[in-house]
């Protein structure tokens, strides 16, 4: 059943591909340990795949350039990419195109969220993908003057990183 479902005729499956299909929604940690896949539960693969979901990101090409440009640079300051989207749904579906332009082993890996306030993401380490919505201007600006690289969908960078790199706050 696991082998079926992170794998099928069109490749490996990326973990924000399970976005929106209405099967499992546990919330909390002891809902998520007691929560179990069933053949009934599996549901089509579908919602997140790579074609649903070009047509999306191309139309945006002022947003996906910094998004793809801050990957890298995040991985290697091992700080997060927080994505400021305030619609959980169009948030799932940035963290669905950056995962899929990632090999599936590596998407894997990765941590993320589709909804996390950004005062709870000041202080975290490592490279994770997040989302948050854009109502919490202080915790924003604290995040960006250190700690994590953030691309905001409704105003993104304009300019896309030299050979230097990202500053926290966007391109040096």
């Amino acid at each position: 059943l696991v082998a079926d479902l992170l794998e099928d005729d069109r490749g490996p499956i990326r973990p924000a591909e399970l976005w929106d299909w209405n099967w499992l929604h546990p919330i909390g940690p002891v809902e998520i340990e007691e929560t179990r896949l069933s053949p009934e539960t599996v549901p089509t693969r579908d919602a997140m795949t790579l074609e649903s979901l070009l047509p999306f990101a191309f139309d945006r090409p002022e947003v996906l350039r910094p998004l793809l440009a801050a990957i890298p640079a995040a991985w290697e300051a091992k700080i997060p990419l927080v994505v400021v989207e305030d619609d959980p749904a169009v948030a799932a579906c940035w963290l669905a195109v950056l995962q899929h332009f990632l090999p599936p082993v590596v998407a894997w890996s990765i941590p993320f969220d589709t909804y996390r306030q950004a005062a709870d993401i000041i202080g975290r380490h490592g490279f994770e993908l997040l989302c948050t919505p854009g109502d919490d201007a202080q915790s924003l600006a604290t995040l960006r003057r250190g700690g994590a690289i953030v691309v905001d969908v409704e105003s993104p960078p304009s300019e896309l990183p030299d050979q230097r790199g990202w500053t926290s706050t966007g391109p040096e």
